[in-house]
């Protein structure tokens, strides 16, 4: 079970300047992860919580909106640290 959920600055300043829609899943999210666990809140299909590769390849990703994602990492003390709140832009097929 999570017991520690840590934004550090970079995610604290992007969501700064996020939409107020944005900030408002963020927080629903930490709510819901504290209330219920990350587990159950995983298994929700409307967060799309991912696992990235490549060179992100051990954190995974929450979808705040379309464009609006959340990079998180769950840590060895079972905490999750929230390393980036990034715009993804579509991309041109």
């Amino acid at each position: 079970m999570v017991n520690r959920i840590i934004v550090i600055g970079k995610a604290k300043k992007q969501l700064d300047v996020a939409p107020p829609q944005v900030k408002t899943k963020f927080k629903l999210w930490l709510k819901l992860v504290q209330e219920h666990g990350l587990m159950k809140v995983r298994r929700s299909l409307g967060w799309h919580d991912e696992p990235l590769n490549g060179k992100r390849e051990g954190q995974r990703s929450i979808r705040l909106n379309i464009q609006r994602r959340a990079i998180y990492v769950i840590k060895d003390d079972n905490s999750i640290e929230f390393v980036e709140v990034q715009e993804v832009t579509p991309h041109d097929y």
